[in-house]
């Protein structure tokens, strides 16, 4: 198994960076030995659509899952469809943040953040996201806020366009479908 940590600097012991796709390094951990590759985001200056380009580069290189600070609703959906979880962490190290991985947090959940109380206002970086300390139905970060606002128009490519939007359509089709579930439960159980 690998994960891939978006990082500060090179190594285990770097600050976790909160950006997924503006971060300058990933850090590819197995979590079983611990051992780890650094490498450059070849995203991270990309004038647009560094978040899909993350989530490409995490498929390309085979990881089951993505521990960051903040995942935009266009990578969220390209890592989902490629069945990669992802694991929110509001700081600490990479290693720490493997190490939470390991203790079997679940898909989707944000470290809670160290020391008493909440885990403060939701993450800067607009709707979409997980917002650590948001507390819906699902717990810690699995909150969508109120959905994300749509990609941005018009793309210079009209296929990228056309892409952007096929996973914007298929992350709005998904949250409706949980909705409707939710619905169901709560009247079911009234």
């Amino acid at each position: 198994m690998k994960v891939l940590v978006s990082a500060s600097e090179p190594g285990l012991d770097a600050p976790v960076d909160p950006r997924f796709g503006r971060a300058p390094y990933y850090v590819i951990v197995d979590p079983d030995t611990m051992e780890y590759e650094t490498i450059e985001n070849p995203n991270a200056q990309a004038p647009h659509g560094a978040g899909m380009g993350a989530a490409n580069f995490a498929k390309e290189q085979g990881v089951q899952a993505v521990i960051t600070g903040r995942v935009g609703p266009n990578a969220e959906a390209v890592l989902r469809e490629a069945g990669i979880e992802i694991v929110l962490v509001p700081e600490g190290t990479v290693r720490e943040a493997v190490e939470y991985f390991k203790s079997g947090a679940p898909a989707g959940e944000t470290m809670p953040p160290p020391g008493p109380g909440p885990a403060g206002p939701p993450s800067p970086g607009g709707y979409g996201m997980w917002w650590p300390g948001w507390r819906g139905w699902g717990g810690w970060g699995r909150g969508w806020g109120w959905g994300p606002p749509p990609p941005p128009y018009p793309y210079p490519d009209p296929q990228a366009e056309l892409e952007a939007l096929r996973t914007y359509r298929d992350m709005l089709k998904r949250q409706l479908e949980e909705i409707e579930a939710r619905i169901k439960e709560l009247e079911r159980n009234r």
